[in-house]
């Protein structure tokens, strides 16, 4: 699915890009554009959002919001998901919700932010073994503390 509509966004750009407006008309020059907006919403909306109902935690939620993984090489986009018993992260692949972390309340030692880059914190989940990083969503920044 989001294989065709990667095809059906450059065919809609390459259209859009080539074709005379006044030659096949105004009106469907403007719908094409429409088109392109809306098909490259879906594909967003199938490739990166993921709602709280998706991730299909049942425990009582603290806190969520969407957020990216920070690693070495890239951002990686999903889903923070404070339960009154674990820390989760949740990511799409290939169209599917999967859990791309799991952390136990009690083996959290620290939750603080930290300037990741001079524009950008981060929240910092410090356990045992590593810590994680996180891009801050609005409602830690505003200072909502999950636990």
């Amino acid at each position: 699915m989001l294989t065709i509509l990667k095809i059906l966004m450059l065919t809609l750009v390459a259209g859009i890009s080539i074709l005379n407006r006044f030659y096949i008309g105004v009106g469907l020059y403007y719908s094409m554009i429409l088109l392109l907006v809306a098909v490259a919403l879906l594909y967003w909306r199938l490739a990166f959002h993921l709602s709280v109902k998706e991730t299909a935690v049942t425990d009582p939620i603290l806190l969520t919001c969407p957020s990216s993984r920070i690693t070495e090489n890239e951002l990686i986009k999903g889903r923070i998901v404070f339960t009154e018993d674990a820390f989760h992260f949740f990511v799409k692949e290939k169209g599917r919700v999967v859990e791309d972390l799991f952390i136990p309340r009690d083996r959290i030692l620290s939750l603080t932010t930290d300037a990741v880059v001079e524009t950008r914190n981060a929240l910092v989940v410090a356990t045992d073994e590593a810590s994680y990083s996180f891009t801050m969503c609005k409602a830690i920044r505003e200072g909502v503390s999950p636990f």
